[in-house]
């Protein structure tokens, strides 16, 4: 620098602030205008910004354990996949060489087994004469005991068989008598419609009925009756008066059953007699089925009324 050069006077490219501001001025007079504007803008003194500084060995920590958690996981998948890969590639190879297999016994083994199985017999043959000659070489005695056993032996199975027969050897007491007919002084036969009086009614006993409430129900629909209804009351006999007591005590739980039944039932059946038999019939053996103790003997319709 030459001694007529002032102090001011900066070097080589350098410009001092106050130029640059002269120069924006001079050049965009509204660039400069808007810096004004920005800087008369007054701070709100009651807006408060926080920041909180984040612990960046705390963030190493946590993306450390997200990518040692997603290799983990990833190379567990990876694994299985080759696993799975390797469990198809061995399979295969066994079907192939299973099929390979299965062609050459085909072609040779059939053979070696016929040959096999010839050779077997004619040793079996040798060797099926040795008991013989040991029991024709063995003492008196020794022959005596292994005929006993042999006998024994067979005693045996046939009394097994026998039992299982039915037959029951030895008889420990008579047989069961099953027919009266070959001991009787005579033998009649008779017909149950003619005339006939049952067991139970030559020697009556008293009777124990159970009314059950009266139900209406919904009967099954069809097509000459699609909105059937109609109101039943059933009463049953029954054998003891014990039964007759459970009958009351469960008679909401059977109650349903009896609503069940008859809203399997359609006019047409209930119409004919037929169809109310069977009814009773279904009855007794569902309540006999549901029944603790006793039973039911007969089934009676209090009340029937259908509403086609």
């Amino acid at each position: 620098m030459s001694s007529s050069q002032t102090p001011d006077q900066t070097k080589g490219d350098e410009i001092p602030l106050e130029d640059i501001d002269r120069i924006l001025a001079a050049e965009d007079p509204e660039f400069t205008q808007s810096l004004e504007e920005v800087r008369a803008v007054e701070t709100d003194k009651d807006v408060v910004i926080e920041a909180s500084a984040l612990d960046e060995s705390e963030v190493g920590v946590a993306s450390a354990q997200q990518d040692e958690s997603a290799g983990f996981l990833r190379r567990k998948i990876d694994g299985f996949k080759m696993a799975y890969t390797a469990w198809r590639l061995r399979l295969r190879l066994r079907l192939v060489q299973a099929a390979k297999d299965a062609f050459v016994w085909a072609k040779t083994r059939p053979k070696d087994y016929l040959l096999f199985a010839f050779a077997m017999l004619k040793t079996l043959a040798k060797k099926s004469t040795a008991p013989i000659k040991a029991f024709m070489s063995a003492s008196k005695m020794q022959k005596i005991t292994v005929v006993a056993l042999l006998a024994i032996s067979v005693g045996t199975i046939w009394v097994l068989a026998a039992n299982l027969k039915g037959i029951w050897i030895p008889h420990l007491m008579g047989p069961i008598l099953a027919d009266l007919g070959e001991h009787a002084d005579f033998v009649e036969t008779y017909d149950p419609k003619d005339g006939a009086e049952s067991f139970y009614s030559a020697f009556p006993q008293e009777v124990y009925q159970f009314l059950f409430k009266k139900m209406r129900v919904n009967l099954k629909r069809t097509t000459s009756n699609p909105l059937p209804m109609g109101a039943f009351e059933v009463v049953v006999e029954v054998d003891s008066k014990d039964t007759a007591v459970e009958l009351r005590d469960r008679e909401v739980e059977l109650h349903d059953e009896l609503q069940r039944l008859f809203e399997d039932e359609t006019v047409t059946d209930l119409e004919q007699d037929l169809g109310k038999s069977r009814l009773k019939g279904r009855i007794k053996k569902s309540l006999n089925e549901r029944l603790t103790q006793g039973w039911i003997k007969d089934v009676h319709l209090k009340t029937f009324v259908l509403k086609p």
